[in-house]
């Protein structure tokens, strides 16, 4: 069922005093010059925001990438002082084009900086745009829903012949397709996590949208209560929705539990990994794929260039890293460790050092619709002691401007009965740090009771708090993906999956700045040959071969 809100009660105006409102009777010249104003305004109103730090910020430590030469931006269409490289304002121009992207990239080349800049541009052109991605740390990042909660996917693996039926409609549920059908465009962030049967899926609903469907089957009996939905609901969608995918294939791989494991082969024996760009879906969406090459993270060119080899599998790029890194491991900063055991091990070691009278243990709180996906990376039991070591897991939104940011670090000075006193590394004054709430919200369709109106909006499911930090000693692999660090230091015993050695040195921004606990060997640089055949990268390296280099 459709969710109602009740408008405003309409105004009775005569016919002849009509055109003095803002009606949408205005002449088309009219409209057109309201319709620019408004969006000059708009732009104008949210580079006021981001100067008085009045702007919602994003969870993801990206640094804004340097603006571009005036001409870079009239040849792509953006505006001069948007802020995007020429490489970043060539595949924002394909997208606001309407077509179908995947845009990739290393670490630090600033994906998310023009993702952001994208969805503001859409939304001001008044499109609806759903965000989404694989899991409920990335989901948190760009402010979106996980896939799974906004199709209703299933959460086992998804066999082949389990969604052939084009009445995709029944599949999703009735409230999910209205939302989807009046979707414009759908961002899935970190694609690379993605598994390929639920992209899949998610793909099948998009490209249905293009053919001619019957959406749903009533009874005689609905039919009849609900002709008018019922007829509206036979006409075929006609508009395609556009699908912009984010991520870097080069990173950590889509991850297959043990349970499904083997259940995952005997379906799906040529894509054992779970690659996204080996269905036959990838190809159908005729992407254009952009492989962004400028890294704004690390300012040392070598440092840059030393990682783009370890991106794509070349071990040349360990010896840069072996002779530049810090020869003595970095003081109150993170250890990045491949497992799990290793960073336990880590926190409760220092942890035990601490003088544990003032210790208070904050527990999560949650209500209404909350998955162990949503909360994923928060702590359900958080034990806090003056001395602790803590990372910052959001940005803070209490206060302008903000006083720290997602991958902060600091030291706890005092407990509280429900917040901490911190002090951050950064060297301002000491802060209390009180409880975040974290909204959960998945896309429905609302109409206005009076106009008839329809839009997607998010409506919040479930909630939960937490005081918004966590053990600052250690951390792993794939928790990491996504933060940036100015120092650390890298444990790389046992890596074990293809680009894990590489996100976590991407993580930091100045080799200088990170210990290795032992140098980097070859075998520890892992890229999955699918991947490299994908980007080209397996090309590349014979020509070096035939060439002799």
């Amino acid at each position: 069922m459709i969710n109602k809100r009740r408008g405003r009660k309409p105004l009775n105006i005569p016919e002849q005093d009509k055109r003095r409102t803002c009606s949408i009777r205005a002449s088309k010249t009219e409209y057109e010059i309201v319709k620019v104003f408004v969006k000059l305004l708009r732009q104008d109103m949210e580079k006021c925001r981001v100067f008085l730090g009045l702007a919602q910020p994003s969870d993801a430590v990206c640094p804004p990438p340097p603006s571009t030469s005036e001409s870079g931006a009239a040849e792509s269409g953006a505006s001069a002082d948007s802020g995007l490289t020429p490489e970043q304002q060539t595949v924002f121009a394909a997208m606001a084009a309407g077509h179908n992207v995947f845009l990739s990239g290393g670490a630090g080349t600033g994906k998310t900086y023009l993702l952001e800049h994208f969805i503001q541009y859409a939304q001001g052109e008044g499109k609806t745009v759903l965000r989404m991605a694989p899991t409920g740390i990335a989901a948190r990042i760009i402010h979106g829903t996980t896939i799974h909660r906004a199709i209703h996917a299933p959460t086992t693996v998804i066999g082949p012949d389990n969604f052939q039926s084009t009445d995709y409609a029944r599949q999703m549920g009735k409230k999910v397709y209205e939302v989807i059908a009046r979707t414009d465009i759908i961002i899935v962030d970190e694609i690379s996590m993605c598994r390929s049967d639920l992209f899949a899926y998610l793909a099948k609903i998009i490209l249905a949208e293009e053919q001619p469907h019957v959406p749903f089957r009533f009874d005689a009996k609905e039919k009849k209560e609900n002709a008018q939905s019922y007829e509206e609901l036979l006409t075929p969608i006609k508009h395609p929705i556009q699908l912009i995918l984010c991520g870097d294939f080069a990173q950590l791989p889509p991850i297959i539990g043990k349970d499904s494991r083997e259940v995952w082969r005997r379906c799906y024996p040529e894509n054992e990994a779970g690659w996204p760009f080996l269905t036959a879906q990838w190809d159908a969406l005729q992407l254009k794929i952009f492989d962004l090459k400028k890294v704004i993270r690390q300012a040392d060119p070598a440092f840059a260039e030393a990682l783009n080899l370890i991106r794509r599998g070349d071990p040349a790029g360990i010896q840069y890293i072996n002779q530049n890194s810090a020869k003595m491991p970095q003081p109150n900063c993170m250890t990045v460790c491949t497992r799990n055991s290793e960073v336990d091990r880590i926190n409760k070691e220092h942890y035990s050092q601490l003088d544990t009278q003032y210790q208070k243990t904050y527990r999560l709180e949650e209500e209404g619709d909350v998955t162990d996906d949503d909360k994923r990376n928060i702590p359900g039991r958080l034990k806090l002691t003056p001395g602790a070591r803590i990372l910052f897991l959001a940005n803070d939104t209490e206060e302008n401007p903000p006083r720290y940011a997602n991958g902060s670090f600091g030291t706890v000075t005092a407990t509280k009965m429900d917040s901490v006193m911190v002090e951050l590394d950064s060297g301002s004054s000491e802060i209390e740090v009180k409880r975040k709430v974290w909204q959960v919200t998945r896309p429905v369709l609302i109409e206005d009771e009076d106009t008839g109106e329809k839009k997607v909006e998010e409506k919040v499911v479930g909630k939960f708090s937490q005081i918004p930090v966590t053990l600052g000693w250690a951390i792993t692999i794939h928790k990491s993906q996504g933060q940036s660090y100015d120092a650390m230091n890298v444990d790389p015993a046992n890596i074990f999956a293809p680009g894990q050695l590489y996100v976590a040195l991407s993580r930091c921004k100045d080799v200088h700045k990170m210990h290795l606990s032992r140098p980097l060997v070859p075998s520890d640089v892992l890229t999955s040959d699918a991947v490299k055949r994908f980007y080209g990268w397996d090309e590349k390296e014979d020509d070096k071969k035939k060439k002799g280099e």
